[in-house]
């Protein structure tokens, strides 16, 4: 958040249920606060959004159910971030 703040993001949204994480990531720079998970989560992200685009961090996609084969990957240093898709 501090960096997307610094660079100058017009629209900084954070995911968390906890009042108590909400109000410092408030403080660092999110001007949205997305408290739902799954798909609600989503739902509200593109409202908020209009699309969700995942970066350029992310250079291996795999499919949810073979979570342990992307961290085995980023443990192996063969992926910087894996983007796991339902």
């Amino acid at each position: 958040m501090l960096a997307a703040r610094e660079l100058g993001a017009g629209k900084i949204i954070a995911m968390s249920r906890h009042a108590s994480r909400q109000q410092p990531a408030r403080e660092f720079g999110a001007t949205d606060i997305v408290a739902e998970r799954d798909d609600d989560g989503v739902k509200m992200i593109m409202e908020l959004t209009g699309r969700i685009e995942p970066g350029k961090v992310f250079d291996l996609e795999l499919p949810l159910t073979d979570v342990a084969a992307a961290y085995r990957a980023m443990d192996d240093r063969e992926a910087i971030m894996v983007l796991l898709r339902p």
